[in-house]
């Protein structure tokens, strides 16, 4: 019986190693199936292929459950069933020592107890019938002879063999008595024996059905491993396919922005080029108005002179020496006057200069715009500003505009004060004309002295032309500067009619680019979500690891009690 339960053993030892080879097996799909997972995104297959791995992680896990609760029940019974072997032999031994004494006092006391009864019987038979013919025969007399000694003599010998009869009989029923208790402890003994076979070839039947249940459940496994390899290959294939589908997507939504970035910039360009010009009209406009309010003061001084003079040139002949006081206040006046031509000649460099340093400050503004526009590709991300700063260009432009329109109006109430002017010049150059042509006759005595006030006359004449022709020029480039700035202002029309479709096209292509952001961020988070499953799904196997180790630890100690008892 021991032999036998040693080979069910080893049959165990060996389903077991086959056991553990199945585990190692399917640890390494799991494994494979958990770096397929993480590699792959969330999809349908994927979710399919995480719930095929936990199912097949949890019969793992009650695999090795029932596997650890065989293997601790088998210890004890092994432990139980050695228990019981060592008493048997114990036992066996202590009956296989007393068996020759117990043997030879039994046939001793058997043999004896059947040799002298026959011989007690005999001898007890022989003297009853002593006694008997003893009793039949007469009494001869009363007085005592031989016969009645041997009689007294021969009762005596039947008493004691009565009561040695009495005693083996009583002895034979000792014997008789142990017998049956020798009988009843081996038949025990035996009954126990066998309980023991029956309860040791029921727990090899149990661990031989566990030992098949866990191969059915072995064989199911692989099947769902085979299905979840299928599954995988599906999803790996498909992964790959979003992958490159993404990729692309990538790809193109980059080119896009790219492409409207660029765009972007050159409106940018655009804009400041037109902010520029825009800026250069504001400032010939304010120039040219400044030259106006110049020509005004001009206008006025010479109206005033030519007043003067002929106040003077009707006053000359009462008072020709007050003509030459009133010739010497022209000539102050003249002189006055170039001095002011002068200082306005010096205003105008003066301009020129604030001019050009406008220039230059435009340039310096050009370089911190540069500047600002290297930042503006750092700070993308800040397009609420950006759009802040739009709406205070736009509000600015507006104001422009407005302040152009302003300047218009005062550039045709300038003109239209400008032809006024005119008009009082011609009418007084009209007058003045007469009233010489008329004081010619009277004026030819103080002629010589007249003559230096007729060529300062004659002078401020060409001034005046030439003041007209600079306000002709002045028209002209007025027209020009306008026509520019019509011109200037379809561009600009044009300009934010491309900025508003750019601006569409960047928002659309902010959309996009938003839109894959948030599915890179849950791609991300899915990938996140498998990493941390798969943490737990190795923790797990670690932990199922370090169960399979401790069962062969003590799967190697029970061999080494085996071989021990062995």
């Amino acid at each position: 019986a021991v032999e036998q339960l040693q080979h069910e053993l080893a049959a165990l030892h060996a389903s077991l190693r086959e056991e553990r080879s199945c585990s190692e097996e399917l640890r390494t799909e799991v494994s494979r199936l958990h770096g397929a997972i993480l590699n792959k995104g969330d999809t349908v297959e994927a979710e399919m292929l995480r719930s095929q791995v936990r199912a097949l992680e949890e019969g793992k896990a009650l695999l090795t459950s029932e596997l650890v609760l065989a293997r601790q029940q088998l210890g004890s019974d092994l432990q139980q069933a050695r228990m019981e072997a060592t008493q048997l032999r114990a036992q066996l031994e202590q009956m296989l020592q007393a068996q020759p004494e117990v043997l030879e006092k039994l046939s001793q006391s058997v043999q004896t107890e059947t040799e002298s009864p026959v011989a007690t019987q005999q001898k007890v038979c022989r003297q009853d019938a002593q006694v008997q013919a003893a009793m039949a025969e007469p009494p001869v007399c009363l007085v005592p002879t031989d016969t009645s000694k041997e009689d007294n003599t021969r009762a005596a010998a039947l008493a004691t063999l009565t009561a040695e009869k009495q005693t083996l009989q009583l002895k034979l029923e000792e014997a008789d008595r142990r017998l049956a208790e020798a009988r009843i402890r081996t038949d025990k003994r035996e009954a126990q024996h066998r309980e023991a076979l029956e309860r040791s070839e029921a727990e090899r039947q149990r661990l031989l059905d566990e030992v098949e249940a866990l191969r059915t459940e072995r064989a199911s496994l692989t099947t769902s491993l085979e299905v979840a390899k299928q599954g995988l290959d599906a999803t790996t294939s498909r992964a790959e396919e979003l992958e490159t589908a993404l990729a692309l997507e990538q790809q193109r939504g980059g080119s896009e922005i790219q492409a409207r970035q660029t765009e972007v910039d050159e409106l940018r360009s655009q804009l400041a080029q037109f902010s520029a010009v825009e800026a250069a009209l504001r400032h010939s406009a304010q120039a040219a108005q400044t030259q106006l309010a110049e020509y005004r003061t001009l206008a006025e001084s010479h109206a005033e002179q030519a007043a003067r003079l002929a106040a003077q040139l009707q006053v000359c002949e009462s008072e020709l020496a007050l003509c030459r006081e009133q010739l010497c206040t022209s000539q102050r006046e003249a002189q006055a006057s170039h001095e002011e031509l002068v200082a306005g000649r010096a205003e105008k460099v003066e301009l020129a200069q604030a001019v050009q340093a406008l220039h230059q400050a435009k340039g310096r503004l050009a370089d911190q715009l540069s500047a600002l526009e290297l930042e503006v590709g750092n700070l993308r991300n800040s397009q609420v500003a950006l759009e802040a700063d739009r709406a205070a260009m736009e509000l600015e432009a507006e104001q422009l505009r407005k302040s152009h329109a302003a300047h218009e109006a005062r550039r045709s109430a300038l003109e239209a004060q400008l032809a006024e002017v005119q008009q009082q010049c011609d009418r007084q150059a009209s007058d003045h004309q007469q009233a010489l042509q008329g004081l010619q006759a009277d004026l030819t005595r103080a002629l010589n002295r007249a003559a230096e006030a007729c060529s300062q006359l004659e002078a401020e004449q060409q001034r005046c032309a030439r003041q007209e022709a600079a306000l002709e020029a002045l028209r002209e480039q007025l027209a020009s500067e306008q026509a520019n700035r019509q011109a200037a202002q379809t561009q600009l029309d044009a300009a934010q009619g491309d900025k508003l479709e750019l601006e569409a096209k960047l928002d659309n292509a902010l959309d996009e680019r938003r839109a894959l952001l948030d599915r890179c961020l849950r791609s991300e988070s899915e990938a996140e979500t498998l990493r941390t499953n798969a943490a737990d799904l190795r923790r797990r196997l670690d932990d199922s690891l370090a169960a399979l180790h401790e069962l062969g630890r003590e799967n190697q100690l029970l061999q080494m009690d085996n071989a021990k008892h062995l």
